[in-house]
């Protein structure tokens, strides 16, 4: 297996994981852009995604109706929502990133849901300048390789058409899909969702 897609941050600490104060929590952000938003539009599938459902995925919450379809095939497009972090150590294969992470359109969708793309991800050390901004690609994954050593801890910022939430408690890990699960895990609300 080569890399699963991606989602922002979480903490290890003594071997134990927290992931409170997620960048997708309801109500949480700097005050710009909160309530209702329009809906969205991630536009056409791209290579490697179908609009049908694969026969694993029946009944699965996918918010873009859009699904990767090409297993473990190596693209930066590959598994969004999986734990990439974990994948690439795990199989050894793909490269070491030091965060990286998904933006979903919903809190409940599943691995493999395509995300949005065209979100700008910024992680932000504990001095406030920026260490990382970038894009989320066309299936909504963000990935750095960019070491967190002296920007520890750090929060992150999303910014999509004007609207922005931040991250409220400093992260010192990348795996940002350990936590930001379609379930949550470590009290994460579930997955990273567009501002």
């Amino acid at each position: 297996m080569v890399a699963r897609s991606l989602v922002v941050v979480l903490v290890a600490t003594l071997g134990l994981v927290a992931c409170p104060g997620s960048p997708v929590a309801e109500g949480e952000g700097e005050g710009e852009g909160e309530g209702e938003r329009e809906p969205i539009d991630v536009g056409p599938a791209p290579s490697g995604y179908a609009e049908t459902p694969p026969a694993t995925a029946a009944g699965v919450a996918c918010e873009t109706g859009q699904w990767w379809t090409r297993g473990d095939r190596g693209t930066s497009l590959m598994h969004p929502g999986g734990d990439c972090i974990d994948c690439h150590e795990r199989e050894d294969e793909g490269p070491t990133f030091s965060a990286a992470g998904t933006v979903h359109l919903a809190y409940d969708d599943e691995t493999d849901c395509r995300g949005v793309p065209d979100v700008l991800v910024e992680l932000i050390g504990p001095d406030d300048e920026v260490f990382y901004a970038n894009e989320t690609n066309s299936a909504g994954n963000f990935s750095t390789t960019t070491s967190l050593t002296g920007h520890t801890p750090y929060t992150v910022r999303l910014t999509y058409a004007g609207r922005t939430r931040s991250m409220t408690t400093p992260q010192t890990d990348g795996a940002c899909m350990s936590c930001h699960t379609a379930e949550g895990k470590n009290d994460a609300p579930g997955r990273i969702v567009v501002p």
